[in-house]
């Protein structure tokens, strides 16, 4: 077994099983019947108790043929035989780790054979995309369903009654052994969350730009590295938490536009600092924006990825962008008394373990002036039950008896979105003197109608989760697709306010701005767009209201002309 205690990064685990294997090996000159009777495994009936296993890893660069006007494929013969039990043959191809599992089929059906490749699979892309993860946090697969989508299993990948000047006819349209395009549909509900892979060149005849299969919403796509580059296009990342939990809403139709991506990514305009962040910057990962706010990323990493993500600039890769100087940050904000509230986002603070949560907030609880935090996460839709752990209510302890409010910014934008999982650990979490806020963004094709907004807050505000601001998504590149129309979010906003009572109407409509967060407020007989800031950093212009021209299917401040 392998060590999996102490929450585990991922590249720790790789170690651990590292120092496993090299254990094992110091064993392997045992004869098997000696190691079967060290053992004394018990018997099942006629099966074999102990499996004999073998794993081959080639990673030397065979030699290539060059051969003018002859194009080479390579065919795989197949096994009559298996030697082994089990015989994994792992080798690299181009920027592919390609594999082949052998097994006996006295042993093992193909079933559990599929089962094996795909865990294998998906621990090694989760290992590559992220090696800092933490296990608890890395998605599991969990039923025979979902395998197809990675697996390329086949029971006779080459025909034996075909002669071998046949085969390359009849191989000529086939897809590279690694992934099947014919196979990776859109992701549905009967689906797995959607994985890319790079796809292996077919030949050796000249070098290829690396490419990746992705599947999509609408369908499987073979992109380059460079499309994926140049239009913003983020990897996907899905707990099975949420993908269950979203079919089981019965909104999967709407819900997966959040975390799936969608052919429209590759003509979404815009830019990647809507909001000047890197204007307010005043240390990596520390920005001063409002007079009154401190903002601290504190990770480029989440639970899952939200496809209209506002800083896809930094999520999900290694940035510069994110908190490390940290007794810097500290005597920043000793020095700017102005500054009564810190917010910790990033990513997802709590993607985080609990320790380095601890160590984080144990830069601010001394200083006099911080009389709140607020952590924006959501977490607790994706993954609720990272607030089982046991060491969290210390954490918020900490923060009350430092005489400060702890607050719990979550991330709703759908009423599917809300488990009941999610509800009983922000009940738990109040009872501990947590207070909660709830965010959402305005997404078209997703929650763009009043009757499910509607449902979203007033479901907020029965859990205690005070409902408190409704984002105009932003036009960031490769997300500007999820916008709705300035005169469409003021009518849904209307739509909204008629199925609230009274108390539930503590939302504000907000478009975060490079100049500020602007309330959006109406469009008058005069056809011009009323707006107020909400903040601003200046303070004289808090509160006062401002207008501009509307133009129909504006979405954004800057479609509309001054004057």
């Amino acid at each position: 077994r392998i060590d999996r205690s102490g929450d585990p990064t991922l590249e720790t685990v790789l170690g651990r099983v590292n120092a496993a294997v090299l254990g094992a090996l110091d064993h392997q000159d045992l004869p098997f019947e000696q190691a079967t009777d060290v053992v004394g495994p018990i018997r099942k009936g006629a099966q074999t108790p102990i499996v004999q296993v073998i794993v081959k890893s080639e990673n030397t660069v065979g030699e290539t043929v060059e051969l003018p006007g002859l194009e080479i494929v390579y065919s795989d013969a197949g096994d009559c035989v298996a030697q082994y039990d089990l015989a994994l043959n792992i080798f690299e191809l181009g920027e592919a780790i390609c594999g082949r599992l052998v097994y006996r089929t006295s042993l093992f059906g193909r079933s559990s054979a599929e089962r094996y490749v795909a865990y294998l699979q998906q621990a090694l892309g989760q290992l590559a995309a992220d090696p800092g993860q933490r296990l608890w946090s890395a998605p599991r697969l969990a039923n025979e369903r979902r395998f197809p989508i990675q697996s390329n299993l086949t029971e006779a990948a080459s025909p034996r009654d075909r002669s071998a000047h046949e085969l390359p006819d009849s191989e000529a349209d086939r897809v590279p052994e690694v992934i099947e395009p014919g196979e990776l549909n859109a992701l549905g509900p009967s689906a797995a969350p959607p994985t890319w892979a790079t796809q292996v060149p077919r030949t050796n005849s000249e070098p290829r730009t690396p490419t990746r299969v992705i599947n999509f919403i609408e369908g499987t796509r073979v992109v380059s590295e460079g499309e994926l580059q140049s239009n913003s296009i983020m990897r996907c990342h899905v707990t099975k938490f949420y993908h269950e939990q979203i079919i089981n809403s019965g909104y999967y139709e709407q819900l997966k536009y959040i975390v799936q991506p969608s052919f429209a990514e590759f003509n979404s305009g815009g830019n990647l600092d809507t909001s000047g962040e890197q204007d307010n910057t005043i240390f990596p990962g520390f920005q001063h924006k409002y007079a009154q706010t401190g903002l601290i990323i504190a990770t480029d990493r989440c639970v899952s990825y939200c496809r209209y993500c506002l800083r896809k600039r930094i999520v999900g890769k290694n940035s510069d962008e994110t908190a490390v100087d940290f007794e810097s940050i500290r005597k920043y904000i000793m020095n700017h008394p102005e500054i009564t509230n810190v917010l910790v986002t990033g990513g997802d603070p709590f993607v985080l373990n609990t320790a380095s949560l601890q160590k984080l907030l144990g830069n601010l609880l001394d200083i006099p002036h911080v009389d709140s935090i607020r952590i924006g996460t959501k977490a607790l839709a994706y993954q609720p039950k990272r607030f089982d752990d046991p060491d969290l209510p210390a954490l918020f302890t900490r923060i009350h008896n430092a005489g400060k409010a702890a607050v719990i910014v979550t991330h709703f934008d759908h009423i599917g979105e809300i488990s009941a999982l999610a509800e009983a650990k922000i009940r738990l979490l109040r009872a501990q003197g947590v207070q909660f806020l709830n965010q959402t963004v305005l997404l078209a094709n997703v929650n763009d109608d009043p009757e499910i907004l509607a449902a979203t807050f007033a479901k907020c505000h029965q859990m205690g989760v005070r409902p408190y601001y409704l984002f105009q998504a932003r036009p960031v590149k490769g997300a500007s697709h999820f916008q709705v129309s300035l005169r469409s979010g003021i009518e849904i906003v209307r739509g909204i306010n008629q199925r609230l009572s009274g108390i539930q109407k503590t939302f504000k409509y907000i478009m975060s701005h490079y100049t500020g967060k602007i309330e959006i407020l109406d469009i008058g007989a005069d056809a011009r767009l009323y707006m107020r800031y909400h903040q601003n950093n200046t303070c004289e212009k808090i509160g006062k209201i401002f207008s501009r021209p509307h133009l129909e299917g504006a979405c954004w401040l800057d479609d509309l002309p001054e004057g």
